[in-house]
């Protein structure tokens, strides 16, 4: 399954991800929680690709990580996966992107140079959000109160050269996303 996933990882690396899913009974509200080691660019962006062919419209992937820990690279994949033809970049100046001409449109935004709720209300991502794409948000953990309530949290953290990928996915759309990825 994870060889799959990325096919440069060896059998040990592959041997320490692991996942669960939680429901809650009462509440209905699902947690699924998954950790990857990532240990390249490259294998990052395979990541990315693998998100964005299980991406429907309406995922939102909420990225949180240090400076250079990946989500850029990340984003970029998903945006070949949906055929995106576009060079994907950071959008640190421009905020919020939209990227057409692929299966999916691509919202990408990136909320580290936004600096009050007021400034990110006057960007509309909220609502942007909603449309039928894909939205992709570098630094969701600043603000978020932008996210809808069902999306994937993916927590980059690194130490030395590697990454590890901290996946919870917060409703029942994006909990399913998450088992197909791990299904394949």
């Amino acid at each position: 399954m994870l060889p799959q996933l990325f096919p440069t990882l060896s059998k040990h690396s592959a041997l320490k991800a692991c996942r669960f899913l939680d429901q809650a009974p009462m509440t209905g509200h699902y947690r699924i929680m998954s950790m990857i080691p990532v240990h390249s660019p490259e294998e990052m962006g395979q990541f990315g690709e693998r998100l964005g062919r299980l991406a429907e419209a309406g995922s939102v992937f909420a990225l949180e990580g240090d400076l250079g820990a990946g989500k850029t690279v990340l984003s970029q994949g998903v945006g070949r996966a949906l055929g995106i033809t576009a060079a994907i970049t950071s959008p640190t100046f421009v905020v919020v992107q939209e990227y057409d001409g692929g299966r999916l449109p691509l919202l990408h935004a990136d909320l580290y140079r936004v600096e009050s709720q007021a400034e990110l209300d006057n960007l509309g991502l909220e609502e942007a959000l909603e449309d039928d794409l894909v939205g992709v948000v570098e630094w969701a953990d600043k603000y978020p109160d932008v996210l809808p309530s069902d999306h994937l949290r993916v927590a980059i953290r690194f130490a030395d050269l590697s990454r590890t990928l901290h996946l919870s996915a917060t409703g029942p759309r994006h909990a399913r996303l998450l088992e197909r990825l791990f299904d394949r």
